[in-house]
């Protein structure tokens, strides 16, 4: 697992080790590679995987808070207004949680 800041330096590095296959939780304690905590701002998870001997890199996806759901006209599906104010279509999203 690799976090970036907004200028795509990394942040923080994690190697985990071997996993069984499938959805695999990863988290990040907001601490950089010095042990200290990064400022606020927006930072981007990446994660790769060595498949039959080969780097991949594997699909990432993040939990958010929902702050409200609305109807979207022009695409004719539920929007969803997260945490950081961006909108997110009902159709991307893979999971809920409590």
């Amino acid at each position: 697992m690799s976090i970036y800041d907004a200028d795509g330096e990394v942040v923080f590095r994690e190697t985990t080790g071997a996993r069984l296959p499938g959805t695999t939780d990863l988290n990040w304690s907001g601490f950089n590679t010095k042990g200290e905590m990064a400022p606020s701002g927006n930072y981007t998870m990446s994660a790769s995987i060595i498949r039959n001997g080969k780097l991949e890199t594997a699909p990432v996806t993040t939990f958010a808070k929902v702050k409200s759901v609305s109807w979207d006209p022009a695409a004719q599906e539920m929007a969803l207004e997260i945490g950081n104010g961006s909108t997110v279509a009902m159709s991307e999203v893979k999971r809920i949680s409590i």
